[in-house]
C-alpha cells in the first residue's frame, strides 16, 4: 500500500495518506459492528472515539500501520464468529475467512490477537449457552475453515518466527 501510495503521490504524501487511511480503521471497524447491532447513527460519535483514542495516534506515529488494518478487521470478525455460532450464517463464514485471510496476511501482532480473540468468543459461547451447548458445538464444526486458514498461513509464520530468532 505505501509503495503504491509513494509512487503516486510522491513520499510525503503517500505515507501520509496510508497512514491517515490505516488510523481511521478500527473506527470504521467499530462502526460496521454497531450499526450492525442496529445502534443507527449513534455509531458515529462512538465509533468516533475509537478514532481520537491515543493507542491509534500512537500506533499511527511509529509506523504501525498493519496493526491498525488488522484491528480495522478485527471486531467484524468477531461479530462474525458471534453470527455463525447464534445462526450458523453462511454470509458470516464467507466474510470471517476473508477477514482473517487479510488479519493473516496484514500483521503477525494483529493475527496473534485474531485467533485469540476467536478463540476467547467460542469459550464465551460455551461458557454462557450451557443448555445449548450441542447446538454451539455443531455450530462451532462451522469455524473448522477458519483453522485451515491459519494452518495454511503457519508455514509463513514458522519461517518469520525462525528469521525473527536468527537475528537476534
Amino acid at each position: 500500500l505505501v509503495y503504491a501510495a509513494v509512487n503516486a503521490l510522491g513520499p510525503v504524501h503517500g505515507v501520509a495518506v496510508v497512514t491517515a487511511c490505516s488510523a481511521t480503521l478500527p473506527a470504521v471497524g467499530v462502526f460496521i459492528v454497531l450499526r450492525r447491532a442496529k445502534l443507527k447513527w449513534v455509531a458515529v460519535p462512538l465509533a468516533g472515539l475509537t478514532l481520537v483514542s491515543s493507542s491509534v495516534g500512537e500506533t499511527a506515529a511509529w509506523g504501525g500501520l498493519p496493526q491498525l488494518i488488522g484491528f480495522g478487521l478485527l471486531p467484524v470478525l468477531l461479530w462474525d464468529v458471534d453470527a455463525i455460532l447464534r445462526h450458523r450464517n453462511r454470509r458470516s463464514a464467507i466474510e470471517a475467512i476473508v477477514l482473517l485471510s487479510a488479519i493473516l496476511i496484514t500483521s503477525h501482532f494483529a493475527a496473534t490477537m485474531a485467533c485469540a480473540a476467536v478463540v476467547f468468543v467460542v469459550l464465551l459461547h460455551v461458557a454462557t449457552r450451557r443448555g445449548e451447548i450441542a447446538t454451539v458445538i455443531r455450530r462451532a464444526r462451522d469455524l473448522l475453515p477458519l483453522v485451515l486458514v491459519v494452518l495454511l498461513a503457519a508455514p509463513f509464520y514458522l519461517a518469520l518466527l525462525t528469521a525473527s530468532q536468527r537475528s537476534n
